[in-house]
């Protein structure tokens, strides 16, 4: 509402001004730019000369807090005002001369390549490194530095919007800047910079490349000296400092960083197929980026070299037909002479003679004035075949093109043509959004951590697979086991109650309830039992993976059929825990009153676990506290899944000396195949017994009152409490309260670890956010109208005919194909037009890109 009004105030302000506007706004720009100008001084400081430059392109870039603008329009008004500038300097001589030598001597005393090997790029050797000196850099001021070109061009660029109207100057507008900035010398350094500033990229490029880690997942019986690593360092060698224009060589340079980055991939694809090490990732982005970076550099160093090669062509051109052109003058003349003597002698013997001294002087004044010397020679013209002339020219031009073309390579002339602009642009913009993407804390750890949450989705995925019931038969398996994971759940509930009232430490307490828990959760999965609720953050990345494949309708349908078959399985866990933790925890109840003539729970105990399950209070925030607790587990799992492959222990269990001594060789390695197929629920069900014992010993002890709440525990929980009230407990409210919280506990736990276990797996599959809205609306669609179908397996009714019967027969079968999956013609066509919708929206912008 404010920007609204600040806003109308602008355009309330304009609409009376009228065309003073301009006028108003013109002025002030004088008034600033001269300000600005006359501040220069060559003999000040290099720091507070490099802030006089930052302030001038922070006069350049300032764009109003409000604004009716739009942005092309702020892009144009930025390009406006740099001519503006220039024009301006032209306009005051004396003023461009201080100016001039002000940024002259700043870029001069500029020493070293950090602008074109640092600027935007990784420069610490680890992951953690890089990480710490970008939290340092964020918190704490960076101390000036002295004569960093780096720094002051990050300093006048803050922005990646910048990029954009840096990249449409104009080639004549940049020409102006660089006439203004830099001079021969600083061209020729700046090329030196260059050359160093590749042999330093390829230098670390080469570290990495021929380091244990990097040889080992690429060949590492290769010897160092054909690895194209080293290759490369050769290659670019021989192309700097022995052929600089040779276009072989550079052919050859350009061929070898493709290789390179082929050899990365290698990388990544034994990375994604034998476990992720995120140190290894960084190591692998950071040489990419290396490997990119020296893709610009030489882009721009061979259009550097092109240009001269081109320039001095054109000058040569010129100067051949200035020489044919003489020769064939002298030629023309040596062949007239004849006749001008013939016409001569006529003339002068019909006319008088005072006009013989003043034809013969016009004729050696105009043989002077053309450079010429008259020849008593005849022959052919200059240039023709036979001529020895042409030869000599082109020895001589031969001569000059490779005197030349050995000189040192100046940028200005790179400068001074569209390509060679368009080259330099484009590295000024590639250093500017470089910069700002490898700053970003966030985008960091997203580049790092990317391949190794996307390999932990993949690996839940398999491991979900086996939570999805497709069938009534399948069905039936899942909720014979979530029974099996119910009557064990409901010792655990006795176990918590126990020490309970053992009256022990607050911290002991969470110990030993973690253990309850742990015990637990690895004996349901030792005797194949399902626990509800855990089953929804390993089966949520298997339907992210086929959601990444979702391009047709047939694809929409099978994904809306797998959601209502994941939905019906967390179903099938949570009835079966329920169904079965109800009844086991009512015969221990009974057995505690008839063995100890005592409730299970004293009273006061009984009515607090009661209250604390109520729906109206904390309990949907402790649900959904479980639910992310669940969530973390099934990333542990997934983790240490990655981290067993990625340290190949099973080789190395198999190969353990004091193992096989131990156990045998067989025994040794059937015992790491094992392992290595369990390793994720045994980490997950530890972690998720230690999340749910220790986090409200650690939330207690920051001051903080939370609690879990799982569906399955709680209820054990409430049975025992009104198992220990006796009947007369359904007749209070607090009970059915109390039972509408156990049904938001369900719903919670499901909802949110489903949910936070999808949003990672989409992101780390780069799911579009349009197909995600797309399948939301379609499954909330099916959902309303069979919602039936998402809970309980339905039988498919499929009329047959008996071959040689016209009498149709009527049978009833199970069929994996899900009823939800037979929609009617709207629905298909609804579908199509969504997704076709979809498809667009995803295509178009990519093509506007193109």
């Amino acid at each position: 509402m404010k920007i609204f009004f600040l806003r109308i105030r602008v355009m309330w302000r304009r609409f009376r001004s009228g065309d003073k506007y301009q006028s108003n706004n013109l002025g002030q720009y004088l008034v600033e730019l001269e300000a600005l100008m006359r501040r220069a001084n060559p003999f000040s400081s290099w720091q507070e000369r490099a802030n006089w430059v930052i302030d001038i392109a922070e006069w350049i870039r300032h764009e109003p807090v409000v604004s009716l603008r739009e942005e092309g329009a702020w892009r144009r008004v930025k390009q406006q005002r740099v001519v503006f500038m220039l024009d301006w300097l032209d306009a005051h001589r004396d003023v461009r001369r201080v100016v001039q030598t002000t940024l002259q001597k700043t870029l001069r005393e500029a020493a070293g390549p950090e602008l074109f090997c640092a600027t935007g790029l990784p420069h610490e050797p680890a992951f953690f490194n890089e990480l710490s000196e970008h939290i340092i850099k964020y918190l704490l001021p960076k101390p000036p530095s002295e004569a960093d070109l780096s720094v002051l061009f990050t300093a006048m660029f803050p922005h990646p919007a910048d990029a954009e109207w840096l990249l449409e100057l104009d080639a004549e507008t940049v020409q102006r800047i660089w006439k203004l900035t830099a001079d021969d010398g600083i061209s020729h350094s700046y090329h030196q910079q260059i050359d160093e500033a590749l042999i330093y990229l390829v230098t670390a490029v080469l570290a990495d490349g021929v380091s244990k880690a990097f040889r080992y997942r690429l060949d590492p019986k290769m010897p160092l000296q054909a690895t194209p690593f080293m290759v490369l360092r050769r290659e670019l060698e021989r192309y700097l400092y022995l052929s600089p224009t040779d276009e072989a060589a550079l052919r050859s340079v350009r061929m070898l960083i493709a290789v390179c980055q082929a050899q990365t991939d290698r990388i990544y694809g034994h990375l994604d197929e034998h476990g992720v090490s995120v140190s290894l990732v960084y190591r692998v982005e950071r040489m990419r980026a290396h490997l990119s970076r020296m893709t610009r550099l030489i882009d721009l160093r061979a259009a550097v070299a092109s240009q001269q090669l081109l320039e001095v062509a054109r000058a040569l051109k010129d100067e051949l037909q200035d020489e044919l052109t003489d020769e064939r003058g002298d030629a023309l003349t040596r062949d007239a002479e004849p006749l001008e003597e013939a016409a001569g002698n006529w003339s002068e013997q019909s006319r008088p003679p005072t006009m013989k001294a003043v034809r013969t002087s016009d004729m050696n004044r105009v043989s002077i004035a053309g450079g010429q010397t008259p020849s008593k020679k005849s022959g052919k013209l200059a240039g023709q075949p036979g001529d020895q002339s042409t030869g000599q020219l082109n020895h001589r031009a031969s001569v000059r093109l490779v005197g030349k073309s050995t000189n040192t390579t100046n940028i200005k002339a790179t400068v001074e043509t569209t390509s060679g602009t368009g080259q330099i642009q484009a590295l000024l913009v590639d250093f500017i959004l470089a910069h700002h993407h490898r700053s970003s804390i966030r985008g960091l750890v997203r580049r790092s951590f990317s391949l190794l949450a996307r390999k932990m989705v993949e690996r839940n995925a398999d491991h979900g697979e086996q939570y999805i019931a497709r069938d009534q038969r399948e069905y039936r398996a899942m909720l014979m086991a979530a029974c099996r994971g119910g009557v064990l759940t409901a010792f655990t509930v006795l176990g918590k109650a126990v020490l309970s009232s053992a009256g022990l430490a607050r911290f002991f307490e969470g110990l030993f309830a973690s253990l309850n828990y742990a015990v637990s959760f690895l004996a349901i999965s030792a005797i194949g039992g399902v626990l509800a609720t855990k089953q929804p953050a390993v089966t949520a990345p298997a339907l992210a993976a086929k959601m990444s494949q979702l391009d047709t309708v047939e694809g929409l349908r099978t994904l809306i059929a797998e959601v209502a078959l994941l939905l019906r399985s967390q179903a099938a866990a949570v009835f079966g825990n329920l169904i079965a933790v109800v009844p086991t925890m009512l015969l221990i109840s009974l057995a505690i009153l008839f063995t100890s003539h005592k409730p299970m729970l004293d009273a006061g105990h009984a009515q607090a676990t009661i209250d604390g399950l109520s729906i109206i209070g904390p309990t949907p925030l402790f649900a959904a506290l479980t639910g992310i607790l669940l969530w973390l587990s099934s990333l542990a799992a997934g983790f240490s899944d990655n981290w067993f492959a990625l340290r190949r222990l099973r080789d190395a269990l198999t190969h353990q000396r004091r193992l096989v001594h131990i156990l045998g060789a067989l025994r040794a390695k059937r015992w790491a195949a094992w392992l290595e197929r369990h390793i994720a629920q045994i980490v997950g069900n530890i972690t998720l017994g230690v999340l749910l014992g220790m986090s409200p010993v650690i939330a207690q002890f920051f001051g903080l009152p939370l609690d879990v709440r799982h569906v399955t525990l709680s209820t054990g929980g409430l049975t025992a409490a009104a198992s220990s009230l006796g009947w007369s407990v359904l007749m209070m409210p607090h009970f059915w309260l109390a039972v509408a919280g156990i049904a938001s506990i369900g719903l919670l736990n499901v909802g949110v670890s489903f949910g936070c276990a999808m949003v990672l797996a989409l992101r780390a599959r780069e799911v579009p956010v349009r197909i995600r809205r797309l399948v939301f609306r379609a499954v909330l669609r099916r959902f309303s109208a069979s919602p039936r179908s998402f809970l309980f397996p339905e039988t498919v009714v499929v009329l047959t005919s008996v071959p040689g019967d016209g009498d149709a027969v009527q049978a009833s079968q199970d069929s994996t194909v899900d009823s939800s999956v037979l929609n009617t013609s709207q629905d298909a066509q609804n579908i199509n037009e969504e997704l076709t919708e979809a498809h667009v929206e995803n295509v178009v912008p990519l093509v506007k890109s193109e």
